[in-house]
C-alpha cells in the first residue's frame, strides 16, 4: 500500500488530530509492538516524526495497521474520512450480508474467497472455533486478516487482533511476547508481569491468557501469522496448540482463533479443517469487478467487462511479488476506464 503526496499530509494530520502528542502516538503505537522513538529522530519536530513513522509503516508493510488504529481510536475524524475517501471506497453503507461484502473498504479490496468467508461465517455463529488458512506465498493469507477486522469493526461485539510472528514479536518469538500482545488487544493496561528469575513457566503464561480472555466476556478473534517460520521457538508453538485445544474443547468459549500459514493443525488425533487459499484466477477478478461495476451503477458491455478484468488479472501476475497489494489500485483503474465517456475502447 503507497499513499500519494496529498494522501500522506492526511493521514499526517489525522494522526495530527487523534495522538495530539508524541507520548500519545508512542502509546498508539504500543498495540502494534512498534516503538515510537525508535521509528521517528529525536531531533525533529513531532510532525515530521509523524512522516517518519508513516513512511517507516510503509516502507514494512504495516501501513493498513496504523491506519486502522487511527480508525478504532476516532472513526469520526474527518481527514481519515477524506483518506479513506480519497483511497477509493465503492461504498458507503454496509450491505444487508457483511459476508457477502467484496469491496474497497479502506485501502483493502476484499476478492470473493468463497470457503473463507464461509469459515468466518461459521466462527461467527459458534459452528466452529478454530480456522487455519493456508496457501502458497503472497496467496492473501496476511491480507486475509483485513477482512477479519472488517468484521470485527462492523459486527457489533466483535474485536480483534493480529499477532504477526515476523514482525510484532520478532526476533524472539517468545511464549510471553505473544502472551503480551493478546492481553493488549482486550486492555492495554494488562500486562504479564515481571519475569521471574526462573523464567516463564508455560502453564502460567496460558493460565493467564485463558482467564482474560473469558473475563473479557465478549467475542475475541486472535489471528496469528507466520507460524511456519523455522525459527518460531517449540514453546510458542506449544502455546498455540494449547490455545487451539482450550477452544476446542470449549473452555475459553469466546475465543476465536485463525491461524495463518500454520503447518501443524493437530488437536489430539485429529486434524483441523483448513482453508487453502489460491492465487486470484480470472473468474475472481471478473466476480470482484461485476460487484464493484454494480456498486458503481456502471452501464458496461461483456467485451469491455472482459478486456479490464484481463488487465487486473495481467497486473497481479506481473507484480506476483507483491501479492495483493497491486489489487487496489488496478481495480479503480479499471473502473475510472470503464466510468469515462465511452467506456473502455
Amino acid at each position: 500500500m503507497q499513499l500519494n503526496g496529498p494522501q500522506m499530509i492526511l493521514l499526517q494530520q489525522s494522526i495530527l488530530n487523534v495522538f495530539p502528542t508524541g507520548d500519545d502516538l508512542y502509546l498508539a503505537l504500543l498495540p502494534l509492538n512498534k516503538i515510537f522513538t525508535h521509528l521517528a529522530a529525536r531531533d525533529k519536530a513531532y510532525p515530521f516524526q509523524i512522516l517518519d513513522v508513516i513512511l517507516a509503516a510503509q516502507k514494512d508493510s504495516w501501513l493498513p495497521k496504523l491506519i486502522q488504529r487511527i480508525r478504532d481510536a476516532n472513526p469520526a475524524d474527518a481527514d481519515l474520512q477524506a483518506l479513506d475517501a480519497s483511497l477509493g471506497p465503492l461504498l458507503t453503507a454496509l450491505p444487508a450480508d457483511p459476508y457477502q461484502a467484496c469491496y474497497l473498504w479502506g485501502a483493502t479490496p476484499f476478492a470473493d474467497r468463497a470457503q473463507f468467508r464461509s469459515g468466518l461465517q461459521a466462527m461467527e455463529y459458534g459452528q466452529r472455533v478454530v480456522l487455519v488458512i493456508n496457501g502458497g506465498p503472497k496467496s492473501g493469507k496476511s491480507h486475509s486478516y483485513q477482512f477479519i477486522a472488517f468484521l470485527a469493526e462492523k459486527l457489533a461485539g466483535r474485536r480483534s487482533v493480529l499477532v504477526d510472528m515476523t514482525d510484532q514479536i520478532a526476533p524472539s518469538r517468545n511464549p510471553e511476547d505473544l502472551a503480551q500482545v493478546i492481553l493488549s488487544a482486550i486492555d492495554p493496561a494488562l500486562a504479564i508481569g515481571s519475569k521471574p528469575e526462573t523464567g516463564w513457566e508455560l502453564g502460567h503464561l496460558c493460565r493467564q491468557i485463558a482467564a482474560h480472555i473469558r473475563n473479557f466476556g465478549e467475542p475475541l478473534w486472535v489471528a496469528i501469522d507466520g507460524l511456519s517460520q523455522v525459527n518460531t521457538p517449540e514453546p510458542t508453538k506449544q502455546m498455540v496448540q494449547w490455545m487451539m485445544k482450550e477452544a476446542e474443547k470449549g473452555s475459553i468459549p469466546n475465543l476465536r482463533l485463525v491461524l495463518m500459514g500454520y503447518t501443524e493443525p493437530l488437536i489430539g488425533g485429529h486434524r483441523v479443517e483448513e482453508q487453502q487459499l489460491t492465487s486470484l484466477g480470472q473468474d475472481d477478478v471478473a466476480h470482484l469487478l461485476e460487484q464493484a461495476v454494480a456498486v458503481r451503477g456502471i452501464t458496461v458491455n461483456d467485451t469491455a467487462m472482459k478486456q479490464e478484468a484481463d488487465a487486473i488479472l495481467g497486473q497481479l501476475q506481473a507484480n506476483a511479488d507483491q501479492g495483493l497489494s497491486p489489487l487496489h489500485n488496478a481495480l479503480l483503474a479499471a473502473l475510472d476506464n470503464l466510468s469515462a465517456p465511452g467506456g473502455t475502447p
